[in-house]
């Protein structure tokens, strides 16, 4: 005797969710292969129960129409959305740009006196205007970059700059430039940067003539960024 196999009941429930959107594509079409196997079974006994699997077959094509008209094949069976987090810290918003916008005639060794403070953001670097000292906060890590023109620079001269920390030059962040030319005077930019950690207070970053000659630059600046 030919079973029905529960495919009413099984057709209605697939039916069911898929009014509701309670089921993926996925698990759409696995059910659905089950189904046509159990139509398989019950070809077998076609003879006597060939309406049941007419009416079978049928529900099968009309729940595959319906797969494939939905716009949106993905389960919207998904719990609620939990708590935003809070937002995390912004790690540039201590950054500081220090300028000279004129001539500076250094000492030997002597370091920059920055007459602008072009920018000031946060509270882990300060800086007054006409001081050759940045200060910076203690054990931070911060980016370092500095740009200066050579001046006129006659033949056979040159001259170097370095960023320096409490006194100590900062390994990476020395340029320097010669003209090697006797007779010409030149006037060339140069610049330098580097990543670096502050100790404990106090921690001064200055802009220094690396050389124990005097030397004339033109526009020299510094900007400083706190990274973590």
């Amino acid at each position: 005797m030919c079973s029905k196999l529960n495919l009413r009941k099984k057709i209605k429930m697939i039916q069911t969710f898929i009014e509701q959107d309670r089921i993926s594509a996925k698990v759409l079409i696995e059910k659905l292969l089950i189904l046509f196997k159990q139509l398989l079974a019950i070809a077998v006994c076609i003879k006597r129960c060939h309406n049941e699997l007419i009416r079978a077959i049928e529900s099968c094509i009309h729940l595959l129409k319906t797969l494939l008209e939905r716009k949106d094949h993905k389960c919207k069976c998904r719990g609620a959305t939990g708590v935003t987090g809070p937002t995390g810290p912004l790690i540039t918003a201590n950054n500081a740009t220090v300028a000279n916008t004129g001539t500076v005639v250094l000492a030997g060794n002597a370091s920059v006196p920055f007459t602008t403070t072009a920018t000031l953001n946060g509270t882990a670097i300060t800086h007054a205007a006409g001081s050759t000292d940045i200060l910076l906060a203690p054990n931070q890590t911060y980016f370092a970059t500095w740009n200066a023109t050579a001046g006129a620079l006659a033949g056979g001269t040159l001259r170097g700059l370095a960023l320096f920390l409490n006194g100590t030059q900062i390994t990476g962040s020395i340029n320097a430039v010669a003209n090697s030319a006797p007779n010409a005077t030149i006037q060339p930019a140069f610049s330098g940067s580097a990543v670096f950690n502050t100790g404990i207070a106090p921690n001064i970053l200055t802009l220094t003539n690396v050389f124990a000659t005097a030397a004339t630059i033109g526009a020299p600046a510094v900007s400083v960024i706190k990274l973590i």
